[in-house]
């Protein structure tokens, strides 16, 4: 999925927590994420691949601009 405002904000809270992947065109680096959590938090993680699945947590959506962690981990 392409993340957008337009997007982001359609994403709804289910009985269960729900990860969307940005679409890349980068492969074997890592993608970025957002939780849904059941409560409604959204949440921006960066997931990649060292030894293993390693996160890392960014922020909550909203609080942070779209284009933050686009910009710090499009250098990885």
């Amino acid at each position: 999925m392409h993340f957008t405002d337009k997007s982001l904000k359609a994403l709804k809270a289910k009985e269960k927590l729900c990860v969307a992947t940005a679409k890349s065109d980068v492969r074997d680096i890592g993608s970025l994420q957002l939780k849904v959590y059941p409560t409604g938090t959204k949440k921006f993680q960066f997931q990649y691949y060292t030894n293993g699945r390693r996160r890392i947590e960014i922020g909550p959506y909203g609080a942070i601009s779209l284009r933050m962690p686009e910009k710090k981990f499009s250098a990885i």
